[in-house]
Formats: structure tokens, C-alpha cells, sequence
């Protein structure tokens, strides 16, 4: 019996990448998190086995986002709304881009869709046959207010990026608390999420309950 080539692709890679991996904060330990935040290396997800690039990156994004909704990390929070405009305005100006290619070479029954979905995207010129090369050249020039804002975006979060933190930065931060807590912290020992809890108990135990007196 015939087998499609889609699936045979899809067994090869069943068979190549059948590691398992980190998916969540409460089973990644904060020694992983560490080593992936500092260098940027997802491969410190892995448990065990091959684990295909998009997996580790997909669990990344979710760690990271799970993170940020955990620990209520301002800076955390900014940045990931920043990426998450940044994403969406790229994705409308690649549609936008290839809608133009696609009506300036002529296309036929799909015409009436491209230009429907461009005026899903904000843009209410005629596009009719006596106006269509204009119309294109006013859409694409319109579009540069979504490219500056693009630029800004990435710009904003160079910016945030100009003092990544270090990989002692963050044993500074655990030495800290471990002189709090009274024993050490091991990255290795602790999980993501169980250093988000002792971070936030810390936190509050040495927050001034009033100005600086810390008086009730």
C-alpha cells in the first residue's frame, strides 16, 4: 500500500527527535533557566534524547510567558507586550507587502479577496481597475507609518537589552536570599516556579510597610 511522503516525513522525525524536554516552569530547574536566559542556548531544555529546534523554541516562549505571569515582573511584562506588537505589526505589514506584489501582477478570481483583506487592514481606496496602480502606491506609502512604528519597537527593546543581566547577577540575587531563608538556595535543586514563590516571600518580607520606617 502506498504510504504519502507527508507521512513518512512525519515518522523520520518521530524517530529523530523522540527526546523529552522541559515544558513548564514547575519542572525546569531555575540552574537551566539561568544558563538558557544568559546565553540564549534552549538546548539546557533537554531531559533526554534529540528534541527538534521549534519544540525547545515553542517551550521557551511558553516558559517565558508563564514566567512573566507568575513573577508579575514589570520589566517582564513591558518587554513581552513589546515583542507581542512587534509580531503583530510585522505579520500585517508582510500581508500588506504581499497583497500589493500579489494585485500588482494580476490575480485573477482571488482579486476580490486581496482587496478585502486589505480593507481589513485599515486601507479604503477603490482598488477598481482605473485606480488600482495608485491605489497600491497610496496603500504601500500609508504602510510606512507601520514600519516606523516597527522600528520603534525594536529600537525600544535594544534599549532594554543594553544591560542583559549576567549569570552572577543572578547568584548574587540567590546568595541574598539564601542569607534570608537562612539555608542555600541550589539552582539545581529548585524549580522555576518554587524560586518565583521564595522571590515573592522575600519581596514582602522586606518591603517597608510604611515609607521607610517600615511602621504600620
Amino acid at each position: 500500500m502506498f504510504t504519502p511522503a507527508s507521512k513518512i516525513t512525519s515518522k523520520l522525525k518521530q524517530a529523530l527527535y523522540s527526546g523529552n524536554h522541559y515544558q513548564s516552569c514547575d519542572t525546569l530547574p531555575y540552574y537551566n533557566f539561568i544558563k538558557i536566559a544568559v546565553s540564549g542556548n534552549l538546548t539546557h531544555l533537554a531531559i533526554s534524547g534529540r528534541v527538534s529546534p521549534q519544540q525547545l523554541t515553542e517551550a521557551w516562549q511558553n516558559i517565558q510567558e508563564e514566567y512573566t505571569n507568575l513573577s508579575k515582573d514589570e520589566t517582564a511584562i513591558h518587554r513581552l507586550e513589546t515583542l507581542k506588537q512587534l509580531y503583530e505589526i510585522n505579520g500585517k505589514l508582510v500581508i500588506i507587502e504581499a497583497i500589493v506584489q500579489a494585485l500588482n501582477r494580476g490575480v485573477g478570481e482571488l482579486k476580490p479577496a486581496f482587496i478585502q483583506e486589505l480593507r481589513k487592514q485599515g486601507f479604503g481606496y477603490k482598488y477598481t481597475a482605473d485606480t488600482m496602480g495608485g491605489d497600491l502606491k497610496r496603500t504601500i506609502s500609508k504602510a510606512k507609518s507601520l514600519k516606523i512604528q516597527l522600528d520603534q519597537l525594536q529600537s525600544e527593546l535594544k534599549t532594554d537589552e543594553s544591560k542583559p543581566a549576567t549569570e552572577q547577577d543572578y547568584y548574587d540575587q540567590l546568595n541574598v536570599m539564601s542569607v534570608f531563608y537562612k539555608y542555600d538556595l541550589d539552582p539545581r535543586k529548585i524549580t522555576v516556579s518554587e524560586f518565583i514563590s521564595k522571590l515573592a516571600v522575600y519581596k514582602q518580607a522586606n518591603t517597608p510597610k510604611n515609607g521607610i520606617t517600615g511602621e504600620d
